[in-house]
This record gives structure tokens, C-alpha cells and sequence, in this order.
């Protein structure tokens, strides 16, 4: 499920996939699950690709 982390797994304001438990008012707590390193930079990288085209959406949004 993609839900806006605030500060889970050190990413705050971005819409990233992961674990959630989700309620009748839609996500309502992100589970934060112990990462291997490996994880942990698969995630970072994935993180970083999602950063990249929302700052892009944005600049182009602003040029408009």
C-alpha cells in the first residue's frame, strides 16, 4: 500500500509503498519492519527514484 511517510524509515513527506494497517479511514498506521542493509538500500534507492520524479512534477508544475 503507498501511504505518506512522517518520518517512518527516515523518509517524511513522501508517498512510498509499504507495510500498513489499514482501517475504515484508510491507512492508519505504517508497521516499520527491521530491514537488512540490503533492504535498507534497495529502499533508499527506491525512495530516492520516487524523490526525483516528485521534484520534476513540481518544477514543471511551477513553470506552468
Amino acid at each position: 500500500m503507498r501511504a505518506r511517510l512522517d518520518g517512518e524509515y527516515g523518509v517524511k513527506g513522501l508517498c512510498v509503498g509499504g507495510p500498513c494497517i489499514i482501517g475504515r479511514n484508510g491507512v492508519e498506521k505504517m508497521v516499520e519492519l527491521d530491514l537488512t542493509d540490503e533492504e535498507k538500500a534497495a529502499f533508499a534507492k527506491s525512495v530516492g527514484v520516487v524523490k526525483k520524479t516528485f521534484d520534476e512534477a513540481e518544477a514543471m508544475l511551477k513553470g506552468m
